[in-house]
């Protein structure tokens, strides 16, 4: 019966990740593949805390009152009422949010606040990077104004009598039909991509580009995404900061305890779903007890929190091809309509050719951050590459 009692606990712990559908995402085990380790020595250097969540965004209920800020980097999916629940108890507690979102799925947060992620591309077709997906923007911060690069930004609607606009787009095209295009109609301008408001006495700032923070824009030559995030750091109280990596890939030998431990902890935030588990728990417990010898030892299980999850791989791919065509616009001299339109294999002859065989740039092969490096030089004063 012992048993049979313990296998029936292993099968109600592991089910959920056996039913989990692979993505097909690639597993990462590292800052730098993640593509966020410039931000993690940014928020180290400034003398925090890192720490990533592990599992469900439900876990953010247990987030230690010494963590100041709690950054959400993209929203695939739309906040459930037990994860906006848990940030709003942590806005309640004085403590900062930052929601770098794309979609338009953090609403239940944003929108109260007045402050709506509209998900309509801004695109520039005068891009001095030669992809109208590239767009630049002003951040103004106590009177400092900072260039800054995005690279799949949407648009912000504000009301101003609630927030404060930190950053707008210079001179972009909202695609309201979301065609990919600029077409008549979309409107142009400065429009807000950045924007900032007081909720519960605590900062709560939301970004419409998830890729805000990236190597691969941290580094950027030209641009001050790097003092952006040490200004915004500067502006939250001091205390550790937490990076919501739940909605990542795990690698592979973590996945089925990320999947069980996921169930349980979103499981609690519905009462019946608790209830049922709390019973299933019990009537396990009971007859592991009953049937156990009087002297049992029972193991510890420790299992790591810090471990990074993987990053969107086609994002990261569409953001390597944007550098690399820049990279060859301006060794080459040849007109970026041109270089957008060759395929991965021609794009990727022609790179080696010019610019050596340094990386595997958009073959797949190598890691990430090598392939940064590789198209983005060191920052002269106190940048970081990736």
């Amino acid at each position: 019966m012992r048993r049979w009692a313990g296998l029936g606990l292993f099968i109600l712990l592991l089910l959920p990740a056996a039913l989990t559908t692979p993505t097909g995402q690639v597993d990462v085990d590292s800052p730098e593949q993640l593509g966020l380790s410039a931000f993690a020595r940014t928020v180290e250097g400034d003398d925090r805390e890192l720490a990533t969540l592990f599992a469900s965004p439900a876990a953010l209920r247990g987030t230690s009152e010494a963590a100041s800020l709690v950054i959400v980097p993209g929203l695939p999916d739309r906040l459930s009422s037990g994860e906006a629940q848990a940030l709003a108890s942590h806005l309640e507690t004085g403590r900062s949010l930052w929601l770098l979102d794309e979609t338009g799925n953090g609403d239940a947060l944003t929108e109260p606040a007045g402050i709506r992620v509209v998900p309509e591309a801004l695109l520039d077709p005068d891009s001095p990077l030669g992809d109208a997906r590239l767009v630049e923007a002003r951040a103004t911060l106590d009177q400092r104004h900072l260039d800054i690069l995005l690279t799949a930004a949407t648009v912000l609607e504000v009301n101003q009598t609630r927030a404060t606009i930190l950053a707008r787009s210079t001179e972009a095209f909202r695609d309201v039909d979301r065609s990919g295009e600029i077409e008549e109609g979309d409107p142009g301008g400065n429009h807000p991509v950045i924007a900032t408001t007081t909720v519960d006495g605590a900062q709560l700032l939301v970004a419409s580009d998830t890729g805000l923070f990236t190597n691969a824009l941290m580094g950027a030559d030209g641009y001050q995404n790097q003092a952006l995030l040490e200004d915004l750091l500067a502006t939250t109280p001091d205390g550790g900061v937490v990076l919501d990596t739940t909605r990542q890939e795990p690698a592979r030998a973590m996945a089925p305890m990320k999947a069980a431990t996921g169930l349980l902890l979103t499981a609690t935030t519905d009462p019946v779903a608790a209830a049922g588990l709390l019973l299933a728990a019990v009537i396990l417990g009971w007859a592991l007890v009953q049937r156990a010898p009087s002297k049992a030892t029972w193991g510890g299980h420790v299992h790591d929190l810090g471990r990074p999850r993987a990053a969107d791989q086609g994002e990261q791919h569409e953001r390597l091809r944007r550098l690399l065509v820049h990279r060859l616009r301006e060794t080459v001299g040849q007109d970026a309509s041109e270089l957008i339109a060759m395929g991965d294999d021609e794009l990727e002859a022609l790179a080696r050719e010019h610019l050596g065989d340094q990386g595997q740039y958009l073959s797949g092969r190598g890691e990430i951050g090598a392939r940064f490096r590789t198209l983005l030089p060191e920052q002269e004063t106190g940048g970081t590459s990736p």
